[in-house]
Formats: C-alpha cells, structure tokens, sequence
C-alpha cells in the first residue's frame, strides 16, 4: 500500500509542479531509496506502510518505531523501519514519522483487500489537501 500512495502522490506532485516536496517508492526494500532521500535532504520524512499494530483492518495509526514496545508486529522490508528512520535522522537531523494502515492478512503477496484500497485512497487525499 505505500508503493501504490507513493506512486500516486509522485504523479500528483509533478502535476502540480511541486518540487520541494517528493514522494518515494521504497518497495520492499527501502534501505536502497536512503541515498536519493538524504540527497533531497528533507526536514520532515513521513513513512507510510502496512503496520499489523492490532487496529481494524484500513485503521491509520502514528506509530512510533522507534520505541521498543507498540512496533508493528511484522515486517516485509530487508531492514527494519526503525533502523533506516534512524539513520535517516542520523543522516539529516530531521524528524521521522510512520503512518500504518493495518491490513487485513500479513501474508506475503496477499491481495490488497478493499477496505484498505479506500485507507489509502484517503492517505493520499489527505496528502493532496494539506499541501495544496
């Protein structure tokens, strides 16, 4: 689901002819995306990502990643988000934060079911609003 908001919010910001702020397709392995962000060198980074934190299936939650305790029970990414959010504030000094939606299965390569298609669809309104 954060590859099809970023997708989406990448087509939108050139349309827009927004430059200072960018949205990156970090799939599953965002590590391999830290190099163009620190290039773009951001202040504020917001990740968003499938996040089994208990809630209802399409639920938004803030998620604080890097406490030890409340982190999202699973993870499809080669690195934890918490280790790139922290390098990334390392890096930049800048300020993370994790927006996930919880899925309905966490199986790896389950369908996005529909409830969290509208959850995302929402993301991106939200996105579009607040910065036009």
């Amino acid at each position: 689901m954060g590859v099809l908001i970023a997708k989406q919010l990448e087509r939108w910001l050139k349309q827009a002819k927004i430059d200072h702020i960018t949205a990156f397709n970090g799939g599953s392995a965002p590590e391999n995306i830290t190099g163009a962000i620190i290039q773009f060198r951001p202040n504020l980074i917001i990740i968003v990502d499938a996040a089994d934190f208990g809630g209802v299936p399409g639920e938004l939650r803030d998620i604080d990643i890097m406490a030890g305790d409340g982190s999202p029970s699973f993870s499809t990414h080669t690195l934890p988000l918490k280790v790139i959010a922290a390098y990334l504030v390392e890096s930049l000094q800048c300020e993370v934060f994790v927006l996930g939606i919880q899925p309905v299965s966490t199986e790896i390569c389950a369908p996005m079911s529909e409830v969290v298609k509208k959850a995302s669809k929402e993301v991106v309104s939200f996105f579009k609003e607040c910065l036009r």
